[in-house]
């Protein structure tokens, strides 16, 4: 694992859409609550994909434009999407990975004017991974896929935990902990000078 100095500015506050998604109430997430979540209105996951609310979906296809919440476990395949933004409710995780080794997982945030959001400030960036405030859970990349998000990742209280292929953040990204495992293949590649934040300098925090 690897341990990185705090950053100077949380980068959720000063960026609009995750300032937006901390404070959401419940029935704006599609949630019956925020401490026990589930969907009042589960979504149905079946590619093409739109957003909404999601029970321990499996993901594989195109991502249309829109917020995607997710309740329990998120499974992903080879997926691709722009103007996504995925919002881990409380005790949500992810698991990567089809059982063969391939694929990918590529997803662009919102930007002005896209998506569920459109009151950014000229040149901000969205949010691609959001982490509710009070979960502690640890994404694990269980099998070998190559990650891509550009935009905010915002999971301060997660542990990254990459065995293989390599993870591709263009945009700020706030972290517990990373941890890579396997074949020494695998890596974690920040291109904060592709990013479009204007509030405050990109930065990686992954801190214990």
């Amino acid at each position: 694992s690897c341990t990185v100095g705090l950053p100077p500015v949380d980068p959720c506050s000063v960026t609009t859409q995750c300032q937006t998604l901390a404070n959401a109430s419940a029935a704006s997430l599609g949630l019956t609550s925020l401490s026990t979540p589930s969907c009042s209105h589960p979504a149905t996951d079946t590619a093409p994909y739109s957003g909404g609310c999601y029970n321990n979906p499996t993901f594989a296809g195109t991502m249309n434009p829109g917020l995607y919440v997710i309740v329990g476990q998120a499974t992903f395949g080879t997926v691709t999407g722009t103007g996504v933004t995925l919002y881990l409710a409380k005790g949500a995780s992810l698991s990567t990975g089809n059982g063969n080794g391939n694929g990918s997982v590529t997803l662009t945030a919102p930007t002005i004017g896209s998506g569920d959001f459109v009151a950014f400030g000229s040149g901000e960036e969205g949010v691609a991974l959001y982490q509710a405030p009070d979960s502690s859970n640890l994404w694990s990349l269980t099998l070998h896929l190559d990650i891509t998000f550009t935009g905010l990742s915002y999971v301060p209280n997660m542990s990254l935990t990459q065995n293989g292929h390599a993870i591709t953040v263009t945009g700020n990204l706030a972290a517990r902990q990373y941890t890579l495992n396997g074949n020494g293949n695998g890596g974690i590649t920040l291109n904060p000078g592709n990013s479009t934040t204007t509030a405050a300098p990109d930065l990686a925090s992954i801190a214990e």
